[in-house]
């Protein structure tokens, strides 16, 4: 046995990781968490902020990562986040939106290295996770750096 071999930092990060994954397009949100849980995470899915709320609200695993759209019905993710990482200030953010063409989205890409453009790649999506358990930077000064004047609804 080779004990001078590297573990897959991956497998080291998703040990016993949950998260949150919010997403109105059903599709996305399931093949989403159907390979973050190949990849070894526990993964809740929301398919709006009402529902994360609720999730997050829950007793079992503590929340790690929140993993969520930026356009959505209702309260957009960004606001989503803001209030999350009030009562979970250990939590990681990454937003992703299918939108490009918006001044928003481009300042929350610019403000926050945690941003996935859709449509995006398995090794993509892994590596913005690994990068974010890796990272020390808060998010809610990330949050707060992506502007009070974010109104993204559908």
């Amino acid at each position: 046995m080779d004990l001078n071999v590297a573990a897959d930092p991956l497998e080291i990060v998703n040990v016993c990781k949950t998260i949150l994954l919010v997403e109105d397009e059903e599709f996305v949100r399931s093949v989403t968490q159907e390979v973050l849980e190949m990849e070894g995470f526990h993964v809740l899915g929301a398919a709006n902020a009402r529902e994360a709320i609720e999730l997050s609200g829950r007793d079992g695993d503590p929340i790690d990562l929140l993993l969520a759209d930026v356009v959505m019905p209702g309260m957009n993710g960004k606001e989503l986040a803001a209030r999350s990482v009030k009562t979970l200030p250990h939590l990681k953010v990454i937003f992703m939106s299918g939108y490009s063409d918006n001044a928003v989205l481009k300042n929350l890409a610019e403000v926050s290295s945690f941003y996935l453009q859709k449509p995006f790649t398995l090794d993509a999506l892994l590596a913005k996770i690994q990068e974010a358990f890796a990272t020390s930077e808060s998010p809610v000064a990330m949050v707060a750096a992506a502007g009070d004047g974010l109104q993204l609804q559908r």
